[in-house]
């Protein structure tokens, strides 16, 4: 057996383990909290060793970022998949917001965590731990561009685009947080019309 094949299935199997670990540590934050947490609880969870964990991620708090940086990479790939399948300004706009909000309501238990820390993550970790804020200003600028590559960018009246996009984003945002901490009545369909309404309103010509 070559080499090279030897390291593809290395490579398949570790990243089928680290899979199974960010399922478990999302599991587990989500039931408990970060503090609460433990190595040895998201070790059980996910069916290995605590040593074996350990070769993956040196603490808990790694184990956190890294389920939060593996969960907003799968967001920024959906919402790029969703705003491409569409073509203008208010329809981007639906898109964004809906990806966001179902994506957030599939993910609930564990955003609930990641909102509770949300200022923290944002502002006090070393700067190479910030992917938070960059991926989040990711988010914005990929709204931002899609707003102003649209087919009808003419229907909106002459604003900033990444204003008008990071208003958005704050938007979906603290409904997101809403819908996290406090639960909420109503379905994502309702709030994306509420939101898409809202903004629409102060957009259009």
């Amino acid at each position: 057996m070559s080499a090279a094949r030897q390291r593809t299935r290395h490579d398949v199997l570790s990243e089928f383990r680290s899979a199974e670990i960010m399922a478990a540590a999302r599991s587990v934050f989500a039931a408990k909290g970060f503090a609460d947490a433990t190595v040895d609880e998201i070790a059980q969870v996910a069916g290995v060793a605590k040593g074996t964990l350990y070769l993956y991620y040196r603490s808990k708090r790694a184990i956190y970022l890294a389920s939060v940086r593996s969960g907003l990479e799968q967001l920024l790939a959906r919402l790029r998949d969703e705003l491409a399948g569409v073509s203008t300004v208010k329809d981007r706009i639906r898109a964004f917001v809906r990806t966001r909000l179902t994506y957030f309501d599939e993910h609930r238990d564990f955003f609930r965590i990641y909102y509770s820390e949300f200022t923290n993550l944002l502002n006090v970790l070393p700067a190479s731990q910030r992917f938070v804020r960059e991926m989040y200003e990711q988010q914005i600028a990929m709204l931002a561009a899609a707003i102003d590559g649209a087919s009808d960018r003419g229907a909106m009246r002459p604003l900033d685009a990444g204003k008008v996009a990071l208003v958005i984003a704050e938007l979906t945002r603290g409904l997101n947080g809403e819908r996290a901490l406090r639960g909420s009545t109503r379905t994502v369909d309702e709030e994306v019309v509420f939101v898409v309404d809202l903004i629409w309103n102060g957009l259009e010509r």
